[in-house]
Order: C-alpha cells, then structure tokens, then sequence
C-alpha cells in the first residue's frame, strides 16, 4: 500500500501549503492499491457489485486491473449522460452493468485524489458534502450565528439549476494541479455529464441523484467563491464603503474597519447554495451585494447570464435556503430591575425560524400525483401507479415519502406544516388503497385502523402507516453528520 502513502503526503502538503501545486499524480493511477481503495469505498453498492462479478467470468481484480490499464493508456471513455436506455435482451445488459462498474470505480479513483488536494482547505460550513457533515450542519450553525444579522444576501434562483461552466472548473483545478493527463481524465468525465456543449446543469435539490465526483467538483467550483470570501471579509482591513449621505452627494467615504468584527458578517455554504449574513446598515449590505456581483462577473467571464443577488431584511422577510424559509421575528423589548430598583429595558434577540415553503412543497407533490388542485383548496387524492401493488407495499410507500419529509424537516419551527402534510399523505395512503379495494376511505379506515396496519404475508409481521399524534416545539431538532435530500423533488 505504498501509493497510500502518497495520498497522505500530498494531504499533508495541501495542510502545510494551500497554494502547493501538486505535479505528476497521474501516476497514482498506475497502482492497484488506489483501485482496490475505491472499490472498499462503493462496497456498500453490492447489487452492482454482485451483477458484475455474477455476470462475468473474469475475477474482480482482473476486471480492476483492465480498468486500471484503459485508464492509465488514456483509453477510457465515461459513460454519456445521454446514453441511459431501455436494455432488454440479458448481454446488453451484462455489458451496460461492467460500464456502470467501471465508471463508479474511475469517478471514486479521480475522488480519492482530489479529496486528498482539497480535504485539508475545505471548511465544514462550507463545503458539508465533501466534510462529510450533511446539509443540517449547516443549517445548524445558520440557527446559532445568524441571529444578531439585519440583513441576508442570497443569489436568486430563478430556475432549480445552476448553470456551471466546466472549463472554469478545469481552470480552478489547474491552479492546484500541473498534470496534464490527469487534467484531461477529469475533462473527459465533465464533458460525459454535458448537456449544453461545455455547460453542466446542478441543483441541489436533486442532489441525490449526482454521483460523488459530481458533487465533489461543485464543491471545488464554489472554494474560490468560499477563498474570496475569508479574503474579502476577514482578512481586509479597510475598505470604500458608501454612506447613505455620500450616495446622494456621489461622494466616497473611506471607513479603516476591519469588516468581520466591526460588522459582525457571517457566512455559510452548502453545494450551491449561500448566504451572507450582515449585522449593519444597509449600504454595508449593498456594497458586499456588488462586490459578490463582480467576483462572479469575473470569473465566469460572461461566458453565461451573470448571477443575480438579492438583499432582504430577514426582519420583513423570509429567505428560501437548502430547501427551508429562514426568518427573524422583531426582537422583543424585555425590562429588568437593577440594583438601585430601577428599571431598565433592553432589547431581546429572537431566535431564528424555519419555516416549511408550503406553496412550493404542494406544487411538487400535484405533479407527483398525491395532491390534486380543487377551485377552492388542496385535496389529497389516490396516487394511481400504486393500486397494482401489494397494500403493504404501498403502505411502506407512503411511510417513506413521510420519512424522508420528516427528517429533512425535523428543524422546522412551524410544527404544524409538518402535521399538515402528515395529514395529506396519510388520507392519501388510505385512499389509494381504498381506489385499489373500491372501498371509500372510511370503510378502509374501519378496515385496517386509523393506523393502516397491514399483514405483509409472513409470519407475525405487519406494517403500518407512520400515525403522528404529537407535535411539540420541543421535538424541533437537527439531524447532524447526515445528507438528506431535500424533498423538493
């Protein structure tokens, strides 16, 4: 396990200098040991895994070691985005799961290099997937550090994709890495995943359905965003920042602060997504809104539609982020007695809400088929491509639709959003299963209980819907050092 060795020295190298450039790692790629690695690490995907060996007569390490030699001569090619077909006959489909193989095995090979490059310059708040943390870590440290903010910038997501250019993540790899043929191996795999010539589309509402180098490189894309940022605002010790009076008189004002402190900003990423959080006035605000604005100008280099920023008063407002609407209910004045008895009042900081985005929420599950738009209200009604199915399948269905949903909105603040789309799914488990039986939902009710338990056909087991009765603010939590997806989905 020699080349292990050289994973930890050039981690080591990143932690001592992270503008180190690194040279020659193409050739990691010549050692089995990587590629055993990699397999360890996508171990968890045995159905793949077991297709694979189960449907090719070579052993495993024989089919790692034609890989390792395709990839090494420059010969692999990736999997095509635009190639997922319909396979019918069982040698199409032998062939097309030793692809999918041997594209899990390179994008985890290709992972494990650059995680051990950035590993060390990535920040928990910011770059969660690639720390491993889970979008509730950053969640998390929004409700701890957020609370003192007046105002929120936040990009405007007018559609759910970001639009990424490859060659600019090409280029900020190249600012790490002086190797040419493992510049063109990552090119290769960016240009599988292009939809639009050189352009990759990602939302971080369907985060799930990325694989692990994908994500990684998003995460790489938005460290130069993350550098400019502990640059800009924590580092800078005086700044051009226009005052209110000088916007009329166009005249500038030069202000020798050091931002962070004096201004109390705060920042937080995950993926795609960000905020910054500024604790003074507004012209603050406007002049970080525009200088953001530029650094995004400048590296896209207008090569697409610049990205548009947004101020809000997180007082007057909400944000939609990771899925959640964040806002700050007005601090609440408090008095108290001193030691001379009098009175004293001061002002009372609120906490941080996080609100459930209803409207977008039932939008989604109306496409899906769960909910239907009346004239007047939101019903929920039988989902139809499940009446085929055994009532316990639909029944465990249904519960993980609502789990899901659960534990992505287990922080929410506003419980009552949860036992509102609690009440939804589970009327719609009941008359799916109701339309299935043609029976009315009360009739299933009085069949298999409020609950819905039903027997799965083995010996003493039964499923049942996931019933709720309580609801408490005490029960508010966030489920840390997990990935969820957001269910906008």
């Amino acid at each position: 396990m020699k080349k292990l060795y050289r994973l930890e020295a050039i981690t080591l190298l990143s932690k001592k200098n992270p503008e180190w450039i690194h040279k020659d790692i193409f050739r990691l790629l010549n050692k089995a040991d990587i590629w055993n690695l990699a397999y360890e690490n996508i171990k968890t995907r045995k159905r793949l895994l077991n297709e694979v060996e189960e449907k090719n007569d070579k052993s495993l390490q024989f089919l790692l070691q034609e890989l390792r030699k395709s990839v090494y001569e420059e010969k692999y090619k990736f999997l095509s985005s635009k190639s997922n077909k319909t396979i019918e006959d069982n040698k199409t489909k032998k062939i097309q799961n030793l692809d999918v193989f041997n594209s899990e095995i390179t994008q985890e090979v290709i992972k494990i290099i650059l995680k051990a490059i950035y590993d060390p310059m990535f920040s928990e708040i910011r770059s969660g997937f690639c720390k491993r943390v889970g979008n509730h870590n950053t969640l998390n440290y929004i409700e701890k550090n957020f609370r003192s903010v007046d105002w929120i910038i936040s990009p405007i997501k007018t559609e759910k994709y970001t639009k990424i250019d490859s060659e600019i993540i090409i280029k900020i790899i190249e600012k790490r890495i002086k190797d040419s043929r493992f510049i063109r191996l990552i090119k290769k795999f960016l240009k599988s995943k292009a939809v639009e010539k050189k352009y990759i589309f990602f939302s971080n509402y369907y985060s799930c359905q990325y694989g692990e180098l994908f994500l990684f490189l998003v995460d790489v894309y938005y460290y130069e965003f993350d550098n400019y940022i502990d640059k800009f605002l924590v580092k800078t010790t005086s700044c051009n920042l226009l005052e209110e009076e000088a916007l009329t008189k166009k005249k500038v004002d030069f202000i020798e602060k050091t931002i962070a402190s004096e201004y109390k900003i705060k920042y937080a990423r995950y993926l795609d997504e960000w905020v910054i959080g500024i604790s003074y006035k507004k012209n603050v605000a406007i002049y970080i809104k525009n200088t953001v604005t530029l650094f995004f100008s400048e590296l896209t280099k207008n090569s697409f539609n610049p990205i548009k920023i947004d101020i809000k008063d997180i007082r007057k407002g909400n944000v939609l982020f990771l899925g959640y609407y964040i806002f700050l209910s007005k601090s609440l004045e408090s008095k108290s007695k001193n030691k001379d008895n009098k009175i004293k009042s001061f002002e009372k900081l609120s906490k941080l809400k996080f609100d459930v985005p209803v409207k977008i929420l039932l939008k989604e599950y109306i496409k899906k088929g769960y909910l239907k738009q009346t004239a007047t209200t939101i019903r929920p009604i039988s989902k139809t491509s499940l009446v085929i199915l055994d009532d316990y399948v639909i029944v465990k269905h249904y519960n993980t639709l609502w789990s899901k949903f659960w534990k992505y909105y287990s922080g929410c603040t506003k419980r009552r959003r949860l036992q509102y789309f609690h009440h939804l799914f589970h009327i719609s488990c009941a008359m799916t299963l109701g339309h299935k039986h043609r029976l009315s939902r009360k009739e299933i009710f009085n069949k298999y209980g409020n609950n819905l338990e039903i027997n799965t056909g083995e010996k003493k087991s039964r499923i049942s819907f996931e019933y709720k009765t309580s609801w408490s603010i005490n029960e508010s939590s966030w489920i840390l050092g997990k990935n969820f997806c957001i269910p906008i989905n």
